[in-house]
């Protein structure tokens, strides 16, 4: 029973070594591409960028424009997106509702 618990952990710890790794080679990619030392995380979702979006918009950016420029992010893309779950930009909220 040991030396079947003692196998199963080694392989658990393999496979989280690999996934992690897998992970890490992802985000180093990201990183690479992107040319800063931060990872980009925009979240592909409609939903979940929705939510992304409007936290950053009330915390961070005075408006849309600001947000886009810092992030270095398509702001017709990110509107698209949007539109396809029926929000749009309101510029004196400074949300999309």
């Amino acid at each position: 029973m040991r030396k079947a618990c003692a196998v199963f952990l080694l392989q658990f710890t393999a496979t989280d070594a690999i996934v992690k790794k897998k992970m890490t080679d992802k985000a180093d990619l990201s990183v690479r591409k992107s040319g800063q030392m931060g990872v980009k995380m925009i979240p592909k979702d409609p939903v979940m960028l929705l939510s992304f979006m409007n936290l950053k918009l009330r915390d961070y950016y005075k408006d849309l424009e600001e947000l886009c420029a810092d992030l270095d992010i398509d702001q017709e893309e990110i509107s698209e997106k949007l539109q396809g779950i029926d929000y749009h930009y309101d510029r004196e909220r400074n949300q999309f509702v």
